[in-house]
């Protein structure tokens, strides 16, 4: 795990300006949510592929990302599979065709958002990834506090797994003193809130600290501040959006060749 981890600091996509980065993320995401054929979105499902590949992220890490997502993505099949009626009914079994591709549809676009996050997480420091979203929204200055939106993006981004870590040992502290979290709906309804209450108040005591020592540094909110962190615009950064561009427009024929 750790080989994989340094081999991915050294990848062609850790090396990339962050801004090129978050192009393909939300080029990637737009696609997904735009498609509509399964054929589509197991072609995305290739590109994210891909795209690990190149990035040296060992396949364990996507695929963990989507098991911590199996009950979602369960459930949205199922709901689908079961709850559409259109189309024609699949001989000796209670579902319509309609259903089931929109369901596979639908569970197939989850599945390539959770890996497009993933993604983006694995080859972007959260430093860098601030100063990415504060170059991607600069023509946007004039109507937006794009400092202060980068930086509350990439606190969320630092703080999220330690929330996490924060509240498996809370669950693991709840359960040491005898907490059941099965049962009726009333012990499921007690188990979460037990979880949800302290998480939140860490949550409030981590912000107020947080707050406190970034003040005591001298943060002014809206002042332009410098960054250890540079970012510069390299030539293989305008290959990159150059095959982006190759990629939409592909995208844009085959949508018009298939319908």
């Amino acid at each position: 795990m750790n080989q994989g981890r340094a081999s991915s600091h050294n990848s062609f996509w850790r090396r990339r300006d962050p801004r090129i980065k978050i192009l393909v993320l939300f080029t990637l995401i737009i696609l997904t949510l735009l498609e509509k054929r399964w054929q589509g979105q197991v072609m995305i499902l290739l590109l994210y592929g891909f795209l690990y590949y190149s990035a040296r992220v060992p396949f364990s890490v996507p695929l963990r990302a989507v098991h911590s997502f199996r009950w979602l993505l369960s459930l949205t099949f199922f709901i689908n599979l079961l709850f559409i009626t259109a189309g024609r009914r699949i001989p000796g079994l209670p579902i319509t065709d309609t259903a089931l591709n929109i369901s596979i549809v639908r569970m197939s676009k989850l599945i390539n958002l959770i890996l497009s996050g993933v993604w983006l997480k694995r080859v972007t420091d959260p430093l860098t990834l601030i100063k990415g979203v504060e170059g991607t929204l600069a023509p946007g200055k004039r109507f937006l506090p794009v400092g202060d939106i980068a930086l509350v993006l990439g606190l969320a981004l630092q703080f999220f797994p330690t929330l996490v870590e924060e509240a498996q040992e809370i669950t693991m502290a709840q359960r040491a003193r005898g907490l059941s979290f099965r049962g009726n709906f009333r012990c499921k309804i007690k188990g979460v809130l037990s979880i949800v209450t302290p998480l939140f108040l860490s949550t409030l005591r981590r912000s107020s600290e947080l707050a406190q020592a970034m003040e005591a540094r001298g943060f002014i909110p809206g002042e332009k501040r410098g960054s250890y962190e540079e970012i510069s615009w390299k030539p293989e950064d305008t290959l990159v959006l150059a095959l982006l561009l190759c990629l939409l427009a592909g995208w844009v024929l085959w949508r018009k060749v298939w319908r």
